[in-house]
């Protein structure tokens, strides 16, 4: 089993702590957990960053003292089990098959095109035995020309062609002559598998169906103008490796029971904002009293001339439960823990231990209006009742604040800024610990 949960009630607010792990050293390239009650499969809110051997999921949400499930699924690769199949730092240029107009050559671990002129085009290629699991990084495409094109073409010349490019004047890469968002002046990785191939790099990634994997490789460079394209159109390493293919584990944990003694208002985007109920301790809040539930009409009456019996139509179905919580603080930070709770108008999770038996709807709620009261026959100026109207809403999308992942942990991983570019497409995956 490699799927592990813990209950940890004693949390705050309370969770379920989720452990997924592939075989030691390998990686992770996909990973998806869910969370199953009653039959009932929801994707949790904050899925697991790929990227990984081992991995830890959060669920806030989970329903208290409910027999709940999870299952998982990933696909993983075994980084030793790359092997290369070329190298070019670029020495030279022997390894390579010249066509076209002029000579290359090669400086400073890089190759550059001879200046061309009125439409020419100059490339070199070299070709690789195909195989379905592939990937070839290119450490930069350099394109300071006026009028020129810096490409590099793979997938073979019988096959259908991934041709990534950079013009005059550009900063980004094209695929095929479609413009991205990954930006041009760093490394890029083309990852073919069987029907698909994908480009990824500093701002973004691309992907593309293909009906083959990477047979050859070419260096093209060509001037698109009367104009000459003064040599300065060049590109980088070029390192090309095969490596098996991903191997896919889908699982399914035993049952456990997250078994909470208080009531909580989980904040679904800031989980550390969540406000604690409880139900007989008349130190931070305390619960007075659930109000009754409505349950709104979409019906629409229509009386008929001369008829006693009118004819209704309806715009959907009857609306869901509507209703209040009323409950007691007894401290000014249970008030202000409250009202940070309710700040930002996100709908909350309600979610009542079994043992209180009052039945309550664990469900999402809007909440209305709040009022807040002085407790009239109490002396101590602080207590207050306050009320929540309750509206049932569907569960929020929301984006989640992910705790475990900060500037300070980002700078004892990575030593410096170059050891990023790898690892993270774009700053949004950086932000979210999302690895390539």
């Amino acid at each position: 089993m490699t799927i592990s949960v813990t209950a940890n009630a004693a949390f705050s607010p309370p969770r379920n702590e989720i452990t997924v792990s592939v075989p030691v050293g390998k990686v992770m390239s996909s990973v998806q957990v869910w969370r199953i009650v009653n039959g009932v499969r929801t994707n949790l809110r904050v899925q697991p960053s790929p990227g990984f051997d081992s991995r830890v999921a959060y669920d806030y949400e989970a329903p208290y003292g409910a027999s709940v499930t999870y299952g998982w699924t990933s696909n993983y690769t075994d980084p030793a089990g790359y092997t290369t199949v070329f190298n070019e730092t670029w020495a030279s240029t022997a390894a390579w098959t010249p066509s076209g107009t002029g000579t290359w050559t090669v400086s400073g671990g890089t190759v550059r095109n001879p200046a061309l002129t009125s439409f020419q085009g100059s490339q070199l290629k070299r070709f690789a035995p195909t195989e379905a699991y592939r990937r070839l990084t290119i450490g930069s495409l350099v394109n300071t020309s006026a009028t020129g094109t810096i490409s590099i073409d793979v997938l073979g010349d019988t096959g259908s062609t991934f041709a990534v490019s950079r013009g005059a004047g550009e900063s980004f890469i094209r695929v095929n002559g479609a413009a991205t968002t990954i930006a041009a002046n760093a490394a890029i990785v083309i990852d073919t598998s069987p029907g698909v191939a994908t480009l990824s790099g500093t701002g973004g990634s691309y992907v593309k169906s293909i009906d083959r994997g990477i047979r050859s490789v070419v260096v093209h460079a060509e001037s698109n103008a009367t104009a000459s394209s003064a040599a300065t159109m060049q590109a980088g390493s070029i390192f090309l490796q095969d490596y098996i293919a991903p191997v896919t584990i889908t699982e399914t944990s035993s049952p456990v029971s997250l078994n909470a003694a208080d009531t909580w208002l989980v904040h679904p985007a800031s989980p550390g904002r969540s406000f604690r109920i409880t139900q007989m301790d008349p130190t931070y809040a305390t619960l007075n009293e659930l109000g009754d539930i409505t349950n709104a009409s979409n019906a629409t009456i229509h009386r008929i001339l001369g008829s006693d019996k009118p004819v209704t139509t309806t715009t959907g179905n009857r609306a869901a439960d509507e209703t209040s919580m009323t409950i007691t603080t007894y401290t000014s930070q249970a008030v202000a823990d409250l009202m940070a709770c309710l700040a930002d108008e996100v709908p909350l999770l309600i979610n009542t231990p079994v043992s209180w038996d009052n039945d309550f709807k664990y469900a999402f709620y809007q909440v209305g209006p709040v009022a807040r009261k002085h407790v009239s026959n109490s002396n101590v100026y602080k207590y207050r009742t306050i009320t929540l109207p309750l509206l049932e809403v569907q569960s929020p999308t929301v984006v989640v604040e992910n705790t475990g992942w900060s500037y300070a942990s980002l700078a004892v991983e990575f030593a410096t800024y170059t050891s990023l570019l790898p690892k993270f497409a774009t700053y949004a995956d950086l932000a979210a610990n999302t690895r390539m």
